[in-house]
């Protein structure tokens, strides 16, 4: 488990009456990672938190014999829905791969 907790910020400068001022915006995010991997499966959460609330990511692939087969999704809180999901489907063989997306 990976806990990442990045501040990211800018500094603006602007002229006003023969003047400079400057300040310093900071934007807070946290991360939290989990991966766990399997010989047939891999399965990764991510949880995102920013200024318009928490964001989950995730993914599961399992895989056997050459298949395999692949889910990812995005929910977002404050939304309260899925944001975006990705379904898909392979083959790998020795010579050729084949890979459909849904």
């Amino acid at each position: 488990m990976v806990v990442l907790l990045p501040i990211q910020g800018k500094i603006q400068f602007f002229h006003h009456k023969g003047m400079t001022h400057f300040f310093f915006q900071r934007k807070k995010t946290a991360d939290l990672r989990t991966t766990f991997v399997h010989d047939k499966a891999q399965v990764e959460t991510n949880i995102g938190s920013d200024a318009t609330g928490p964001i989950l990511n995730g993914s599961v692939v399992l895989g056997h014999q050459g298949w395999l087969a692949g889910y990812q999704y995005v929910y977002s809180t404050t939304k309260a829905a899925l944001t975006k999901n990705h379904f898909s489907v392979g083959f790998k063989a020795a010579d050729f791969t084949l890979i459909a997306n849904l």
